[in-house]
């Protein structure tokens, strides 16, 4: 549920921003870990960790937006939903790009003599680096715009991990030896053994949401 004091929402955003941000790392960690069940592939295990991590995403994302209402009604502070608006938009990017380089890495994997992969992974990774750029300014400034309430964080900085997360809206509590997210428009790069078998599609809803 999300809090109607001010000071709460503010800590609470910041919560839902570190969840997302692990919920990134465990993504990434699961699918490193699916390559290397190649050229077979656990493709059952991958694609139980990515219907985790989408229904993690999705719960964030819904909560964050529900903050930027509450911000531009009740709170009146439509600068900091202007924010959150940047912000949406910048993780959409994000986890297209990221759909993209798993796709490029397993595609380097399976066709290691196919020219141009390992460029286009690199030139994917230089715009991941752009866009957790973006992310990082847009949570200074939000930071900065929300000072008034002093004690809610001194400062935003992407935080250290247990090895298990629990959510705690209760959408997942995820191991990383387990090891894909469902949904609208980005397909992911994983395919199972069976060359017929088509890549089950990524929800960039889970991150975008109604922006």
């Amino acid at each position: 549920m999300v809090p109607t004091d001010f000071k709460a929402v503010i800590r609470r955003f910041y919560a839902l921003q570190t969840e997302r941000i692990e919920a990134y790392r465990l993504f990434e960690e699961g699918h490193e870990a699916y390559l290397r069940t190649g050229p077979q592939y656990d493709f059952d295990h991958y694609r139980q960790l990515v219907h985790e991590i989408t229904q993690a995403f999705l719960g964030i994302s819904s909560e964050v937006l529900r903050i930027k209402e509450q911000l531009q009604g009740e709170l009146r502070r439509p600068d900091l939903a202007e924010h959150i608006d940047a912000l949406q938009h910048k993780e959409k990017q994000k986890l297209d790009l990221t759909a993209m380089l798993q796709m490029a890495r397993q595609r380097a994997q399976d066709h290691p003599e196919e020219e141009g992969c390992h460029e286009k992974i690199q030139e994917i990774k230089q715009d991941i680096i752009k866009t957790q750029g973006a992310l990082a300014e847009i949570m200074q400034d939000f930071k900065y715009d929300s000072e008034e309430c002093r004690d809610t964080r001194s400062k935003w900085e992407a935080p250290r991990f247990p090895s298990v997360l629990s959510v705690p809206h209760g959408l997942f509590k995820l191991k990383v030896e387990s090891v894909q997210p469902t949904g609208s428009t980005v397909t992911l790069g994983a395919r199972g053994p069976d060359p017929s078998q088509k890549a089950s599609p990524l929800s960039t809803g889970a991150v975008g949401g109604r922006l």
